[in-house]
């Protein structure tokens, strides 16, 4: 991964942020017997992410800060674990029909930064560096 940062930092220059996210997140995993997180067999861990947003760093203007990029009612829920998901795991998302998806915080974030940011030209819409 190093490499490949070198790599994009020597074909495009210096980089700087250019998105900043920001979430409320709520983590569940073991706990040790000292009564602290632990890694686990496993490794399972648990995250749910709501009040999920924005700021566009390269906007002109950033009255409204940070946008929002889920509804106020939505939740991100994300599981990590090694191997396979635990059985009991499996069946409770199973019940829920909860399945799989993908989803980059970041990556959402620069899609709507782009369509904010762009602008028709000739019926197509063009995308300019800066927002206004």
């Amino acid at each position: 991964m190093a490499r490949e940062v070198d790599a994009l930092a020597s074909r495009w220059g210096a980089l700087s942020a250019s998105v900043v996210t920001s979430c409320v997140r709520t983590a569940y995993g073991p706990i040790g017997e000292d009564g602290y997180g632990c890694s686990g067999e496993d490794g399972l861990r648990i995250t749910f992410d709501s009040s999920l947003a924005y700021c566009d760093l390269r906007a002109k203007r950033r009255a409204s800060s940070f946008l929002p990029l889920i509804g106020p009612e939505e939740v991100i829920m994300e599981i990590k674990v090694r191997g396979s998901y635990p059985k009991w795991l499996a069946d409770v998302l199973a019940q829920c029909n909860a399945y799989p998806c993908s989803f980059s915080k970041y990556g959402e974030a620069y899609k709507r930064c782009m369509q904010r940011c762009s602008k028709p030209v000739d019926g197509k819409r063009e995308a300019v560096a800066v927002c206004a």
